[in-house]
């Protein structure tokens, strides 16, 4: 349960962003382009960070398992360093 400190509303933790995003990835699919498929990234403790394999969308997130369930935040897209399949070498 997450407890809204201003409202004090709880909301189970699966229906917050992080479990609705965390659903979506543990399913192999990316929330934002539809496409399945990522890349892992950096990880540490118990996160990784994993990329979109779509490399027009390169959505990134920190994906762990809560509880045994998938949680998530978006962290942005994947650096401009990181090279795709298909594309050239960034400088």
């Amino acid at each position: 349960m997450v407890v809204d400190l201003a409202t004090g509303a709880e909301t189970p933790l699966a229906e917050t962003e992080a479990g609705i995003l965390g659903k979506s990835l543990a399913k192999n699919t990316c929330p934002d382009c539809g496409r399945n498929g990522f890349y892992v990234g950096p990880s540490g403790d118990a996160s990784t960070n994993i990329y979109c394999a779509n490399s027009d969308c390169k959505a990134a997130f920190n994906f762990a398992y809560v509880f045994g369930e998938g949680h998530a935040e978006r962290v942005g897209k994947a650096l401009d360093r990181y090279k795709y399949p298909g594309e050239d070498a960034h400088e």
